[in-house]
């Protein structure tokens, strides 16, 4: 009889307890309802971020400004291209059985401006190395460049290039055997490359030839001269992989 009576009053426990959730959930969603509309929860911060110094809540004005960041206008000219470059660098390539190097320098006149682009046109100088099993070679060689230089990223910090160099050389080759055969060359060559803007005045420029038509006339110690032409059409297969520090000498925004 005690333990029916125990279950008795654990059932009717149970069942004020469930009446009495009922009851809150149903007064709760009557005064939501009620009040729908009628007022708006906003934090301290957000009623207050306007009016109150944006110190209190540990944000100065000086780093709100430091990082806005401003939407360029598409249609306007957002890049800002120096009048001129000053480019000093080195370069490595591959061939079949060679190994390339040079050590170049270049300087850079902006000829034209268009709406999302630039022209440069450059004259530049390189000294390139050749080995293998059996000669080396020697060049120098004068370049003369007309490249485009395009943003590609939104806050212009990379410019992809493209265009052409013409270029006319001359050196030797020293074979191990003994002997020496001199040369003249002249080369064609499409270009491509990147522009990493580092600061106002520094960057870093990357280019090879995408395709090179080259000319060579061997003038042999005995014998005729010879000439050959070679086409390369391969990034990197002897043609120089050049990597550049790029000097700012004079910027001027558009």
């Amino acid at each position: 009889m005690k333990i029916k009576s125990t279950k008795i009053a654990c059932f009717l426990t149970l069942l004020l307890f469930t009446g009495s959730l009922i009851s809150q959930e149903t007064a709760f969603k009557t005064i939501l309802d009620n009040s729908q509309g009628s007022f708006d929860i906003l934090s301290y911060e957000e009623m207050n971020i306007d009016t109150e110094p944006t110190e209190l809540f540990g944000i100065s004005e000086e780093f709100r400004e430091s990082y806005t960041i401003e939407d360029q206008n598409p249609e306007e000219v957002a890049a800002v291209f120096a009048r001129t470059l000053l480019a000093l660098g080195a370069g490595f390539g591959f061939g079949s059985d060679d190994t390339l190097w040079c050590l170049h320098a270049a300087y850079y006149l902006r000829a034209a401006m268009f709406a999302k682009s630039a022209l440069y046109v450059s004259l530049g100088v390189l000294y390139n190395g050749l080995s293998n099993n059996f000669f080396n070679q020697s060049l120098i060689e004068l370049q003369l460049r007309a490249l485009m230089f395009r943003p590609i990223t939104r806050y212009n910090q990379v410019n992809f290039l493209y265009g052409i160099m013409a270029a006319y050389g001359f050196g030797a080759d020293k074979f191990d055997s003994g002997g020496k055969t001199n040369f003249n060359r002249l080369t064609l060559a499409l270009v491509v490359g990147f522009q990493i803007i580092l600061s106002t005045q520094l960057s870093l420029m990357m280019q090879t030839n995408l395709l090179a038509h080259v000319r060579n006339t061997f003038k042999p110690e005995n014998g005729p001269d010879t000439t050959s032409n070679d086409t390369w059409g391969l990034v990197n297969k002897n043609n120089i992989f050049g990597i550049s520090l790029v000097w700012a000498l004079t910027r001027t925004r558009n």
